[in-house]
């Protein structure tokens, strides 16, 4: 739609939030300079627990829910920097109250969550059971690997030091 200054507006809508979804985010900028994404409300999303933002850019996730980020760009259309996760509450063979390692996938990108920045080991495995990948965390608070893996659902174990164990689901594109 457009204004009757011809400049365009958008309605974004989603859908129900399932965990294996991402959210780009578009942005038109108009002059080069530093910038920030917020999360001023999530209304409606009550089952949300935490928002992420991934920039692909950077290779850096942020958690919208604890703060706002901030960026360079330059002017212009920015079309695959930024994904939006999100975390949901409920009774979910994913979703763990509460848990301290949070996992996400884009594309053929994965990316490990550690709030609790422990060290301990990711296993990826397809359908059938077999590990494709392996991965230790190194305590940082979040890591990321590129897989080379067909489409489809994987699951991702992860064991931390302090013998907490989490399992996610994910959909690798």
């Amino acid at each position: 739609s457009l204004t009757r200054d011809n400049i365009m507006l958008t309605v974004n809508s989603v859908p129900k939030l399932e965990l294996e979804d991402q959210i780009p985010l578009g942005l038109r900028v108009g002059s080069d300079g530093n910038y920030e994404i917020s999360l001023i409300s999530a209304k409606g999303f009550e089952s949300i627990e935490k928002v992420y933002l991934q920039d692909h850019l950077l290779d850096k996730t942020h958690n919208l829910s604890s703060g706002s980020y901030s960026f360079y760009t330059e002017a212009g259309d920015i079309t695959n920097r930024f994904v939006i996760n999100c975390s949901t509450l409920g009774i979910d063979d994913n979703t763990i109250k509460d848990q301290d390692v949070y996992v996400f996938a884009y594309n053929q990108r994965l990316t490990i969550i550690n709030e609790t920045n422990l060290r301990g080991k990711t296993k990826v495995l397809n359908i059938f059971g077999q590990e494709v990948y392996s991965f230790k965390l190194y305590g940082n608070s979040n890591q990321s690997y590129t897989l080379n893996v067909p489409t489809g659902i994987y699951i991702v174990y992860t064991v931390l030091e302090n013998g907490k164990a989490v399992t996610t689901k994910v959909l690798i594109k």
